[in-house]
Order: C-alpha cells, then structure tokens, then sequence
C-alpha cells in the first residue's frame, strides 16, 4: 500500500551556489518560516530597522507589526521572532524617513475592508483577513509607503538598494489575541503572490505584477524574475534563492506554463492577483490515483502562508479512506479556534468546526504512506511523505496530519461563478514542500494604464503591441473616471526539485 518502496529519484546535478541567497528562519510552531526585512535606510534623521516576516506566497500584502501593537499586547502574545536579528522589535515609523502614510488607497487594497479615522491619527485603516490552513487570522493596519529590501547580514542597505512598496503597518489594540495567533512569535507577512500592477497610482514603485522586492528593479538585473525556496525542517537551515544556480537546474521537473489574466478593477469579474500555480498529474497514495475519476491533471498552488496539504473534499475523502492510522473529527475550541461564521448573525453564534486528523494510538508518524505526483505525463515522480504533515500544535498536545480538506468539486460545478481564483484548488503549505525545492518564474511583463477624462465612453479596442503580450481595452466609463483594464497574461512555471 505504500509508494515509498518505489525507487526514489535522485537528480544526478546538485543545483550550486546562487546568484543571490537570503537564510530562511523557522517560527517557534516549526509551521512557518520567515525572512528578514529591511524597512527605512540610514541618514541624519532615520535609521533602518528589521523585520521577521512571514514568507506567504498565498498573499500580496506586507504586513508590520507595529510599536503601538507591540507594546499594548505583551501578556500571551508577543513578536520576538525565533533567533537572529529583529528579536522583540516591532517597528517604529518615527524613526524612518522614507516612511509614509497612505491616506489615499481606500479600494486599492487586495484584502480589504477599510476606512478612515480609526484609532490614533487620520489615515486609511484596512482589515487584513486571511484564511490559513482553515482558521481565520484577522487584524486591522494602516497602510503605508516605505523603503524596502532584505537585510543583509551584519551590513545595511543604502536607498539606491532599496525599492518603494505598499505596507500595513499594525497598531491594532483591539482585536482580541486569539485571532492574530497566525503572527505570534512573528513581526508581520511578506505577501509574495502576483498582482495587478498600475503605475503612476501613490509612490509604490510597480513595474510588473511581480513581487516588487524580489524583481531585477530592486536586487539585480542579472537575477531575473526568479526565486527558489529551499524549506526544510526547524533543525536544518533553510534558504532563499535569487537568480540561477551555478550548476544549472540538471534535473529539476518543470511545470507546464501558467497563462493567468490580470483585469483591472472596471471589469465585472475582475481578477487583480494571481497565485503561484502548476498542473499536478498523477496524484497517488497507497498505489491509487486520486485524480482517476475526475481528470488527467489537476491545477495546484503554493501557499507558504499555510502550513497543511490541503485538498479538495472529494481527494481528501480518498486519502482519509486509503491512509491507516488517522481519526479526522470535527473540531471547534472556544477562545483557540478561529474560523468563518455559519451564519450572518453578530455576534457570531456558532463557528464552522475544523476538520482535524489525528494518529490513532500506537500510531507513529513513519508508519504513514509516501504520497506521489508528476508535474507532467511524463516528468519524474516526486515524493511527499505524510510524515512530514504530522505537527502537535492543538491544546491535547496529541500529533495529527496537517491534512486539510477544501471546498468540493462538485460545488463549483454547480456554483455561477467559474472562476480560476474560485476553483477549488490542491495547495502544498511549507509542511508539504520540506522534501522539495520550488523555484518561482515569471516570464513576461506588462504596462497597465489609468487616466481621467470629462466624458463617458463605452467601447472594446483590441491591440496590437511589440511584445509578446495581448492586449484588450475596455472602457466603460461616466463623468470622470476612465478605467482601462488589460487582460496581461502572465506565463508562470513552478520548478520542483527533489
């Protein structure tokens, strides 16, 4: 029943040195792992500071904790980051020049729900909500303007090594604790996900839809628009990468391309981000194929903002069913938990319960099954131990799979909105990549346009442009605003290394 007697693959050319490569940290849950970030440069009047963030590729915002937060919510919660630099820091936005409020973004943020004037001075103040491996993490920030890059060891960047980008900082005092749990022992979020990119709109330095602080723009030309992560458990260090290996990619799969459409905010159903995805084929654990009944492929993402292997309902029920030594239950604990609300009700009266898996007794996390998948037809196989999954982090201390079930198949089948953001997707969490190294391309850029005009207009211009890019005007506009959305189709491969 168990894949893991199959001759393992081993790639024949180790990848080398890098261009460019930044050390990974692992959280205290051993779920997460951050990196840091310089925020702010030196002068007369500031001084740099760093920041442990959260790498999440499952989201495009940067996130800091701030002082005001920091210094109001000492008792059971805290951001001393684990190790190195930036321990017991948040950030303070006194101290750096380049520092700037936004008062001027209220609907331009990806997850918002924002308004003005909330505590402390004026200013637009935005609800960050994610949703993590099922739970809820839920604080409101201010966003900004600043400086940014990562830190160096034991140097600091000047301002020509640094480029301008959106954050929220977080002086939050009052969202109770349990909800912010997701960024304990953290200073904040890296988003690191593809997103619709207008130039010209406030002082954030935007190019592409890639990630700002990992483009050419702000490390190097000769890096590309690339980056590797090599994650790996707490006891070993872990790496990212910038730019190519030294040794070449010798025999890493390569995931087919990933056209994706960015449409600007006019569109009915506009889709302002994109995330890093891949087809997945060949999905089998206990010698069965998970995606017999449905399809040769599958389309998957990579969440490093998440810890588990989630899975749509349908493939979750095969692998509860084919995997001995697991119990999943329903669970909710009052004041630990956080997760969506069934009802519309508020105060919230009873909240969605999580499904949890745990190792039944005498169970040890080696016994469980290798799970395997292709990134093509014909690719090599590449392997995902269930052991990897197996975390203690619920308050009974016992061990349980970080195995997550998502929406169903069927669902969307039934449901009026196809969308590819909606389609219920297999997302690998940093626990699922310990046994791989992902590299993130991005191929080929765009322009995106934004102007006023006194009039109104209604009408579809297709162009012809130079570069490998199509290009559809649509303008629908009355009185002042003219939006003009291009459909920008992002080429996108995943790499995965074993």
């Amino acid at each position: 029943m168990d894949d893991s007697s199959e001759a393992v693959f081993v790639p024949t050319v180790a990848l080398g040195d890098f261009n460019k490569s930044v050390p990974v940290y692992a959280a205290a849950d051993g779920k997460h792992y951050m990196v840091d970030v310089q925020l702010g440069y030196r002068s007369n009047s500031s001084i740099p500071q760093v920041a442990r963030l959260i790498i999440d590729t499952g989201s495009g915002d940067t996130v800091v904790f701030g002082t005001v937060h920091c210094d109001n919510k000492s008792e059971g919660f805290n951001h001393e980051a684990r190790g190195g630099r930036g321990k017991s820091v948040c950030f303070d936005y006194r101290k750096s020049q380049s520092f700037k409020f936004n008062v001027e973004a209220l609907g331009r943020k990806i997850n918002h729900e924002c308004r003005y004037e909330e505590p402390g001075h004026k200013g637009a103040y935005c609800k960050e909500a994610l949703l993590i491996d099922g739970y809820k993490a839920e604080v409101m920030c201010e966003l900004a303007w600043e400086d940014v890059t990562f830190a160096e060891e034991n140097a600091e960047s000047a301002p020509q090594h640094m480029i301008r980008t959106d954050i929220c900082v977080v002086n939050d005092t009052e969202t109770d604790s349990y909800k912010m749990r997701y960024w304990n022992n953290t200073q904040g979020t890296l988003g690191l996900f593809y997103h619709l990119c207008e130039p010209g709109q406030g002082e954030a330095k935007c190019l592409t839809p890639y990630p700002s602080i990992l483009s050419p723009n702000s490390l190097s030309e000769t890096y590309e628009y690339m980056f590797t992560l090599d994650l790996n458990s707490p006891d070993k260090p872990s790496y990212m990468h910038f730019g190519a290996p030294a040794a070449g990619w010798g025999d890493m799969s390569w995931s087919e391309t990933q056209p994706v459409s960015l449409l600007g905010r006019s569109h009915s159903y506009s889709s302002r981000y994109a995330f890093h995805s891949f087809e997945l084929f060949d999905l089998r654990v206990c010698g069965t194929d998970l995606l017999g009944n449905y399809s040769s492929h599958w389309t998957a993402m990579i969440d490093t903002g998440a810890a588990c292997l989630s899975l749509p309902l349908e493939f979750f029920a095969m692998v509860e069913a084919w995997v001995p030594g697991i119990n999943c239950v329903q669970e909710y604990i009052d004041g630990v938990d956080f997760t969506e609300c069934i009802t519309d009700e508020l105060p919230c009266p009873n909240f969605k319960k999580l499904t949890i898996c745990y190792l039944n007794e005498g169970v040890r996390a080696s016994d469980l099954p290798v799970m395997s998948f292709r990134l093509g037809e014909t690719e090599n196989k590449l392997y995902l131990p269930l052991e990897d999954l197996v975390v203690s982090d619920r308050p009974s201390g016992k061990p349980r799979v970080c195995l997550n079930p998502t929406d169903s198949y069927a669902m969307f089948r039934t449901d009026q909105i196809k969308d590819l953001l909606y389609f219920p997707k297999i997302s690998f969490g940093t626990l699922a990549l310990r046994n791989l190294v992902t590299v993130y391309m991005f191929v080929y850029t765009y322009t995106s346009i934004f102007i006023y005009a006194y009039m109104c207009i209604d009408m579809d211009v297709d162009v012809d442009t130079d570069i490998d890019v199509d290009v559809h005007i649509n303008i629908d506009i009355c009185i002042l605003d003219i939006y003009i959305n291009i459909y920008i189709h992002i080429y996108m491969y995943v790499y995965i290394y074993m």
